[in-house]
């Protein structure tokens, strides 16, 4: 008989006891949230995304990746030009300086970011495995209330010309709406502006919390039977519209 002594957990190495069920997204609320993680890292395309995990006291956990650049062929750039012709910072850049600035005081561009490895998903091996990224260690375990919106939404797919289109089936998704003050309740633009006491966050409450919206098609971009009729080919919109 072999012994497995050797098989003992080290008292420094943290063993995860959670029970897992999968995911099951957030209802629309508000949510004081600490930051477990806040990485750069960057797609395909070239578009940079901050990755942010947060979670709060009660063990509900949020994951989105925050688009703070466009990507190679827009100019890698954290804004994109309206109809009017106006320089618009992209929403995901707005996100990050608001959790930035109402948690450390700071905007994105005034921090530094440091390599750390960490455990994430890689499609190829579908598991995960170590991987080095840029992390923003500054805001790390600080707070913020999120304002969480549960959207269900189209699973979009590749066609033959590698463009995402919808699949006809939905998922559901989480997405920050608005940040506020894990201390006062505020946002920006409240504490800016000298407010004595937190209103948007009462009004964000009343109108989102327990809402899901269906911004889903439910439609395949094409039908997939022979000789059937086929539906206009519809892509996914651009992720930084009239991005430059």
């Amino acid at each position: 008989m072999a012994s497995l002594s050797n098989l003992a957990t080290p008292t420094d190495v943290i063993e995860d006891k959670t029970d897992h069920v999968g995911y099951t997204p957030l209802e629309s609320g508000l949510y004081k949230m600490a930051i477990k993680l806040a990485f750069l890292k960057k797609s395909p395309s070239g578009a940079l995304g901050l990755n942010m995990y947060y979670e709060d006291a009660d063990g509900n956990n949020m994951r989105e990746v925050l688009w703070v650049e466009s990507g190679d062929a827009k100019g890698n750039r954290n804004y994109y030009v309206n109809g009017k012709g106006e320089k618009r910072l992209l929403p995901g850049m707005q996100i990050a300086n608001a959790v930035a600035e109402l948690a450390i005081g700071h905007t994105i561009s005034e921090l530094d970011t440091e390599e750390k490895v960490v455990s994430l998903y890689d499609s190829n091996i579908q598991a995960e495995r170590p991987t080095t990224v840029q992390m923003i260690s500054d805001l790390l375990n600080s707070e913020v209330i999120l304002g969480v919106k549960h959207n269900i939404v189209d699973r979009n797919v590749k066609n033959d010309a590698g463009v995402y289109v919808p699949s006809g089936e939905t998922r559901d998704e989480n997405i920050v709406d608005k940040v506020f003050s894990a201390v006062n309740g505020m946002t920006i633009a409240e504490q800016e502006g000298g407010n004595v006491e937190a209103i948007a966050i009462t009004k964000w409450e009343s109108k989102w919390k327990g809402v899901t919206s269906d911004k889903s098609t439910k439609v395949a971009a094409a039908a997939q039977a022979p000789g059937a009729a086929v539906a206009p080919q519809v892509a996914t919109k651009p992720l930084f519209p009239q991005a430059i």
